[in-house]
């Protein structure tokens, strides 16, 4: 999750992440108890993985102006393809329930091929939950996965997996890496 303040010179960043698909959650750095209440059950159930930006509103007169300009008027709020989502877990959840279950059927999917792997080149693979998630993101939004750190479109899991586990202990992206 990236974290940006939002002032005059960032607006139009947060507007063009939020109509380009990014999943943005808005805040403040003002003692506001329930978006830290909101963070809190983030962080407990796992799901601060899901978004990609958070955005602090803080009390000066730019930030709440441009806020307001982007339709936020109260907080914590998430923005996704211009659509505004109440901040509450239940909320959340309800509208992003695909993403949820489809990286969770990449972890069982890509748990199995680090056993395959472990027994393979006989060392204990394990998943990297980070780049799983990031995997499972891109995956949900463009309709396939694919390696994020090669420059060629790669399927995921890429064909060099195996020789670079043996050779790095890791993956070139990490999502599998051999257990210490």
């Amino acid at each position: 999750m990236k974290e940006i303040t939002l002032t005059g010179s960032t607006a139009s960043k947060i507007r063009r992440a939020v109509e380009e698909g990014e999943i943005v959650l808005f805040t403040s750095d003002y003692g506001c108890v329930d978006c830290e209440e909101f963070e809190e059950e983030l962080e407990r159930e796992g799901l601060n993985w899901i978004i990609d930006y958070k955005v602090i509103v803080t009390h000066d007169d730019e930030s709440i102006i441009e806020a307001f300009n982007m339709n936020v008027d109260s907080i914590p709020v998430i923005f996704y393809l211009n659509e505004k989502i109440d901040g509450s877990i239940d909320k959340l959840k309800e509208r992003f329930n695909s993403l949820i279950e489809f990286r969770d059927e990449l972890q069982r999917r890509f748990s199995e091929y680090a056993e395959k792997l472990s027994s393979k080149i006989g060392l204990k693979v394990k998943l990297n939950m980070d780049t799983l998630s990031i995997i499972a993101k891109s995956g949900w939004k463009k309709g396939k996965i694919t390696c994020p750190c090669r420059i060629v479109e790669t399927s995921c899991p890429c064909p060099y997996v195996e020789d670079e586990l043996k050779k790095n202990s890791r993956c070139l992206c990490k999502l599998f890496i051999v257990e210490k």
